[in-house]
């Protein structure tokens, strides 16, 4: 992260790069200044020191907006968003939840905090008349210690908060191992004496991890209780342990009452102690159970994960005479491994009886385990992976209004030193948590994804063509979780992607890496960079052409991408490398893909790997990024989506560059011309082969009927699906004049020239040919391979015809 400077040093350099007429220069330290002296008022507490910098400010932006009236082609400067300043200032809008301000651990304390308001209660506890009492008006044994209250005596009662309750149930058994007041710890308390003359109360700061930062609720010891003495949250039984009401009530209080929507033990232990969440579905496709288990009972044992597990929302969840709430968290409190079986102890906290019964508990085996919940949330450790790096970003939606609909993106690079050796074998790891901020805790219709991938070939390959990754899907959760692999740590960086799907125009987030690698660091210049071009796109039923195994693929919109010269006279092609970020976005069930590929700007029909210069790698839900550094010229970037004419609809492409950049749309072959498809297939007797066997005309052969002299092309290739690349036959479409009766072929008009196996097909040029009847033949270089084609024909005439003949 940059650290702080002196704006009057940056604004020094800002007069004197002025005066040496550097204008880009000057515009940019002037305006570095503003935003330094701002920053200088905003954190100080000297009034005169405050005065002084709020002119200052305006000093150094008028500079800069005199600059930016006379040269009027500065390049555009981009808001460093990884200063202290552009950090901070995304943790203070996050400030506000549920209308209610949430300050940040470090920040002085108000006024109004030493009177704090209390949570809102719930529909249920206001039908029991239920009121604010002291703990010491309810009985005189309450006890602060965790030694005294078990697993077993937290109960939830009538509030929906079995999440929460079940957090608490994991951090009183991880201190019975290990003495390590999980939870407890988070609430520091604070004697006080109530205005009124009231008995003495007592005000507890609560520490939670939320919207990216350590921050603080006020609340009082008061308790919601009933007329006839009855506490109306969660119970601890005869222990009469007070601190896990009180956790109950901060983190209630923060989500917004006792009226509490819902959620999942890995927001609230993430919350209350700030442990890793993460979460495991057992009917994922990439769940693995055994490599599952093995990572949770090391880590159970060692006290480095606390776990609870979620049932499915529906009714009749069943375990042998057990009935099984829905959509309800338990909590898991042991866990043992031996010959005999693999067993897990589990604690259901919803209270069945008295306040005074403790909650029931009952073991099953790993294997039922996963078949009757739904899945499991994992807390972890934060201190096993001891480096962390943070970035605190928005995701904002362009004032253009291209993206509404669309997914919300954010790109960022992390570095840190190459490891020579696999990390399997230094025990090196990497995780990163996304956390989107909230700021309104009843709304659940936001979606989030992360994508972490190597940058060192993202070009599409035929061994991952099939891989769609589920990593970076959308998920309506406030977290995701994503561990780099072995070989991704070797490289030395990585490109990361944060994506928001919802309504809200400005969101907060954090990226945090958690790693046993030292010095991590961001890439500074991997944000915005200065020049960018959108456009629109739509996939349609004519142009969807699916990924790069499909012989339509050469139908998907392309884009002509001119990067500048730096200097006027530089050679096109040579010179100094720019940055290039490509990113294209749609519906976020879309999987989308991006090849940019080194030509002169036109349409491209074969793709050679060696032509490819940059590419997104693997089909990535709702997201394709690509970025390198690349010469100045002209490119072609192809955007499909992974199945053909499945996926239709508007999509977006930007193209981000530290040069002066272009990006138009490549006409569609034929654009101009009328066009007409016909379809066939080679069978047994029609799988002729070519002109050298004697049965060629026995292909399937088409008549085109040419009212006037007029130009054609024609493009043969196979159905969709019928073959991949390294099977394709070899084809072959040549057009011959027609002469009724069965004399022998006349010499062709036009050809597609020598057979050729290349997954887009064969064309014939673009020729003129004159009034007349003509027959088409497509074939394979060999007999006997029987397929579907898909032949389609140009003309610039609108009266031609063509079809098959019978």
């Amino acid at each position: 992260m940059s650290t702080k400077k002196d704006p009057e040093a940056i604004y020094v350099k800002a007069t004197k790069a002025e005066l040496a007429k550097d204008w880009d220069l000057a515009f940019k330290l002037y305006l570095s200044a503003a935003d330094d002296f701002l920053y200088l008022a905003r954190t100080t507490g000297d009034d005169k020191v405050k005065t002084h910098a709020k002119s200052r400010a305006g000093v150094a932006l008028q500079r800069a907006e005199k600059i930016k009236s006379i040269h009027r082609d500065l390049t555009p400067v981009v808001r460093n968003a990884f200063s202290e300043q552009s950090q901070l200032s995304v943790l203070k809008k996050s400030s506000r939840v549920n209308g209610k301000l949430i300050p940040l651990w470090r920040d002085p304390r108000h006024p109004s905090e030493d009177h704090p308001d209390q949570p809102e209660l719930a529909q249920a506890q206001l039908a029991q008349s239920a009121t604010w009492k002291f703990p010491a008006e309810l009985c005189s044994n309450w006890t602060h210690s965790s030694n005294n209250v078990e697993p077993q005596d937290i109960a939830q009662r009538i509030i929906s908060d079995c999440s929460v309750c079940a957090s608490i149930v994991v951090c009183l058994a991880h201190h019975k191992r290990f003495s390590s007041k999980l939870g407890q710890s988070s609430l520091h308390r604070r004697p006080g004496v109530h205005s009124d003359g009231s008995p003495t109360l007592c005000l507890y700061d609560a520490e939670f991890h939320f919207n990216g930062s350590s921050r603080r609720i006020v609340i009082d010891d008061t308790l919601p209780v009933s007329p006839n003495g009855d506490v109306l949250s969660l119970s601890t039984g005869s222990s009469n342990a007070l601190w896990p009401r009180l956790l109950e009530k901060a983190y209630l209080k923060l989500m917004g009452g006792y009226d509490f929507p819902g959620s999942n033990s890995g927001d609230d232990l993430h919350a209350m102690i700030g442990w890793i969440p993460d979460y495991v579905c057992f009917c994922s496709s990439i769940f693995q159970r055994e490599k599952t288990w093995t990572q949770i009972y090391q880590g159970f044992v060692k006290g480095h994960c606390i776990l609870t597990l979620g049932t499915p929302d529906r009714e009749n969840v069943c375990w042998g005479k057990i009935n099984l709430l829905p959509s309800h968290c338990y909590a898991v409190i042991n866990i043992s491994d031996t010959k005999e079986d693999r067993t897990l102890t589990i604690l259901d906290s919803w209270e069945s009886g008295s306040p005074s019964t403790n909650s029931s508990t009952f073991e099953m085996s790993w294997d039922e385990v996963c078949q009757t919940f739904e899945g499991a949330y994992f807390s972890w450790d934060p201190a096993t992976l001891p480096h962390r790096l943070s970035f605190h970003g928005t995701w904002t939606r362009d004032s253009d209004g291209i993206t509404d609909g669309h997914a919300c993106h954010y790109h960022l690079r992390l570095k840190f030193p190459s490891i020579a050796s696999p990390a399997k074998d230094t025990g090196q790891k990497l995780w990163m948590l996304l956390t989107r901020h909230v700021v309104n805790t009843k709304k659940s219709s936001d979606y989030i994804a992360l994508r972490v991938e190597n940058e060192f070939d993202r070009r599409i390959s035929q061994q991952r063509i099939d891989q769609i990754a589920e990593v970076g899907s959308f998920t309506n959760s406030t977290h995701v979780l994503a561990r780099v692999s072995a070989e991704e740590i070797r490289e030395g960086s990585l490109s990361l992607i944060a994506s928001y799907d919802g309504a809200v125009e400005e969101v907060g987030f954090t990226i945090t890496a958690f790693s046993t690698i030292p010095s991590l660091s961001w890439d500074e210049i991997s944000t915005k960079l200065p020049f960018s071009h959108k456009v629109d796109g739509t996939f349609t039923s004519k142009n969807a052409g699916g990924n790069y195994t499909n012989p339509s693929y050469m139908r998907n919109p392309q884009y002509h991408l001119r990067i500048n010269p730096e200097e006027r006279g530089q050679v096109i092609g040579r010179g100094a490398k720019s940055r290039v970020v490509l990113v294209a976005q749609t519906d976020r069930d879309a999987p989308l893909n991006i090849s940019v590929v080194w030509s002169d700007g036109s349409r491209v029909f074969d793709l050679a790997q060696t032509d490819i210069v940059c590419g997104s790698g693997t089909y990535s839900y709702g997201l394709a990024s690509a970025s390198g550094d690349l010469l100045a010229g002209s490119y072609t970037v192809i955007v499909s989506a992974f199945e053909a004419q499945k996926h239709l609809g508007p999509f977006s492409l930007r193209a981000e560059s530290s040069r002066r950049i272009s990006l138009e749309a490549i006409p569609q072959e034929g654009a101009g011309m009328y066009s007409k498809v016909i379809k066939g297939s080679w069978q047994k007797d029609t799988a002729a082969g070519s002109p050298s066997s004697s049965r060629y005309t026995n292909n399937p052969i088409s008549h085109l009927h040419i009212p006037s002299t007029c130009q054609i092309k024609i493009r043969l290739q196979l159905a969709n699906g019928q073959a991949l690349p390294s099977i394709v036959p070899a084809l072959n479409v040549t057009v011959f004049p027609h002469r009724p009766g069965n004399s022998p072929l006349p010499a062709h008009i036009t050809t597609s020239g020598p057979y050729s196996d290349a997954i887009s097909g064969v064309v014939t040029p673009l020729v003129t040919m004159k009034r007349g009847e003509y027959l088409i033949i497509p074939s394979t270089f060999k007999e006997g391979i029987e397929a579907s084609f898909r032949m389609e024909i140009f003309c610039t005439d609108v009266g031609f015809k063509v079809q098959p003949r019978a």
